[in-house]
């Protein structure tokens, strides 16, 4: 009888118990979820864990993006700032047709032609009156929107013709002659070329009563292929010849300016050839 009671008894504290668990979850909304966020703790602070190593990692990554891009605009900056321009004035051992010209870094044009060694050809570029090559100074000369009438232009090359645009004169460019000719106001003879030579808009300019005269041609100002321009070669060292180019406004200085440009290519030559240093 005793042991019915103890057994009865044990039943009914465990339908209660179960019974409270579930009045407790009918009278707590949300009581489920409650209980399993609760027991999912450690899988949030894993989650903030993660989140914590990821953006320190990237800030790190940033921070170091940021000394590289600080280090390299102070190394570099200058660099950039010059547009493809150098003003070191190095001196370099340019060879050129067996010519050893010794040419300073900040007046050659192309910065795939600033090294020492062999070259087909050498493409320089001066201020002029000063004969300078770029400076921070002059920086906006050498960019003048692409136009930098201050500046004087040369190629040095091999020779391609047994005479200079002097020579050649009488004996070729007077063949091309069309029309009148007239004394310019640079004290020049201005003489316009045939466009079926295939001169457009340009005049030939020689001095006068001269057995080897100064000799240029020059486009018009009213020409429509580009910005007024002047062009003459000569010969120096052993064959080598240099064009050079400039803006047409310069052409009444056309004595001094040949004679610098002259003496200037001259002062490159190295008084030695290839051979010789050999």
């Amino acid at each position: 009888m005793r042991q019915h009671s103890k057994s009865s008894l044990k039943i009914a504290t465990s339908a209660a118990s179960r019974d409270g668990h579930a009045g407790i979850r009918r009278r707590i909304p949300n009581y489920a979820n409650h209980t399993a966020s609760v027991t999912s703790e450690p899988a949030s602070d894993e989650k903030l864990s993660s989140s914590a190593k990821v953006f320190f990692l990237v800030s790190g990554f940033l921070v170091i993006v940021s000394l590289g891009l600080f280090f390299s605009a102070h190394h570099f900056g200058g660099d950039l700032s010059r547009a493809g321009h150098s003003n070191s004035t190095q001196e370099l051992e340019i060879v050129v047709a067996n010519n050893v010209l010794n040419v300073k870094e900040n007046v050659i044009r192309f910065p795939k032609q600033r090294q020492a060694g062999v070259h087909d050809r050498i493409e320089l570029y001066l201020h002029w009156p000063t004969l300078s090559g770029y400076t921070d100074e002059l920086g906006d000369v050498f960019n003048n929107s692409g136009n930098m009438e201050e500046l004087v232009f040369l190629s040095i090359e091999p020779r391609t013709m047994s005479f200079d645009m002097s020579g050649r004169l009488q004996p070729i460019y007077s063949l091309y002659f069309d029309g009148l000719a007239v004394e310019d106001r640079t004290g020049l003879i201005r003489q316009p070329l045939s466009e079926s030579g295939g001169f457009i808009d340009e005049d030939m300019f020689y001095e006068a009563n001269s057995p080897y005269p100064f000799t240029v041609r020059c486009v018009r100002e009213i020409s429509k292929i580009g910005t007024p321009m002047c062009m003459r070669d000569i010969h120096i060292g052993t064959d080598l010849m240099v064009t050079y180019r400039f803006n047409k406004r310069f052409l009444k200085d056309w004595m001094k300016l040949d004679q610098s440009v002259r003496a200037y290519a001259k002062d490159l030559l190295s008084g030695k050839s290839l051979a010789m240093a050999n």
